[in-house]
């Protein structure tokens, strides 16, 4: 009596038919084809659910709608295997969550074969799920927000595997990655980010960005920021010492340091407008910068004089806060770009001195 009842039960899902976000799939098990059909796609290495769930999601990955798996020998329950990989695909894994709406198949015999029609129906675009880049680490996702920063892209979206660790907050890090951007972090509104599912180790992660100005404007400011750094930055005599000293002393007798700008940025946690007080275009052009703006000066700056470098972000007693990396002689050096404007007297340390006051987000 219990089974007749299953029975029943599975024919009216079946019939009814399934829609909308996390719905899995309808199924006709068994069904009839003629013997002259043609597969879309021979899948004989389809041999058990590992596979079966593999190809399922290669789809998902490259935006197909519809495709026929023909499947030849098959090792364990494949209507069973149906069902548990579709409902995983739609409410497990994160490309499923962030792209999928349903996905239905439909089985028929054919000769020594199976085949399965499967026909999926989507959130997005096919060209926004094949856009969707695999993160391999956190040096990667940095790197990838920066090009996208550099290039004034639109959005992007990342797999975060479960491998994957950040060190910090997806926030923090699409600010680390801005302020790294030197005469490219210019014209930047506002920075959504939105992970599917919202927990969870494994994600993909949206990033949207939008910006003041259209690439084509924001590019003739990038280069007008970087021409002028290079007038600024003469051919100056000595190490990597002197030339932070120049840029130092540059900063600080001729750009006005906004304090208030500093109480923004904390509470907004760094999410605020990026306006061009908060730019290198700020500092050079109207003499008026945040800490942030005074940074990224410098760190033109320091391009400008061939200096390596690089852009660290994290908190100064409580605050957030962005300062420059170097290697030097006798080890690696920390630049205080706004020590001066902030009532210290040293601006240049050794790192290992100072590790305890300047600490990068974690």
């Amino acid at each position: 009596m219990v089974k007749r009842l299953f029975c029943v039960f599975f024919v009216l899902i079946v019939f009814s038919g399934c829609s909308g976000s996390g719905e899995y799939y309808t199924s006709e098990p068994h069904g009839e084809k003629a013997s002259g059909a043609v597969s879309t796609t021979n899948s004989y290495d389809i041999t058990g659910y590992y596979s079966l769930k593999g190809a399922l999601l290669n789809m998902v990955s490259m935006g197909v709608s519809s495709d026929v798996l023909r499947i030849g020998s098959y090792s364990g329950n494949l209507e069973e295997d149906l069902q548990t990989v579709i409902s995983e695909i739609t409410t497990e894994e994160p490309i499923g969550i962030y792209g999928v709406l349903s996905i239905n198949v439909d089985q028929a015999h054919v000769l020594t074969y199976r085949e399965v029609s499967v026909d999926i129906q989507y959130k997005r675009t096919a060209a926004e799920m094949r856009g969707i880049l695999s993160v391999s680490s956190e040096y990667d996702l940095r790197n990838r927000l920066i090009n996208m920063f550099e290039t004034f892209s639109e959005k992007s979206v990342f797999l975060i595997e479960e491998s994957v660790e950040l060190e910090c907050t997806v926030e923090q890090e699409v600010y680390s990655a801005w302020m790294e951007c030197g005469e490219y972090a210019v014209g930047l509104d506002r920075v959504s980010c939105t992970r599917y599912p919202e927990d969870g180790e494994s994600y993909v992660l949206e990033i949207d960005p939008s910006y003041a100005s259209d690439p084509e404007q924001l590019g003739i400011r990038a280069d007008t920021v970087r021409s002028r750094a290079d007038e600024i930055c003469v051919q100056t005599d000595g190490g990597y010492g002197v030339k932070a000293d120049f840029i130092n002393s540059y900063l600080y007798n001729n750009i006005s340091y906004d304090q208030n700008a500093r109480r923004v940025v904390n509470e907004t946690q760094a999410g605020q407008p990026k306006t061009s007080i908060y730019t290198a275009y700020g500092a050079l052009f109207e003499g008026n910068a945040a800490q942030s703006g005074l940074v990224l000066a410098a760190s033109v700056m320091c391009d400008s004089f061939s200096i390596e470098h690089n852009v660290v972000t994290g908190q100064v007693g409580g605050d957030i806060y962005s300062w420059i990396e170097f290697e030097g002689e006798d080890g690696e050096y920390i630049f205080d770009v706004t020590a001066l404007q902030n009532g210290r007297e040293t601006y240049l340390y050794l790192k290992t001195d100072v590790s305890d006051v300047y600490i990068p987000w974690q």
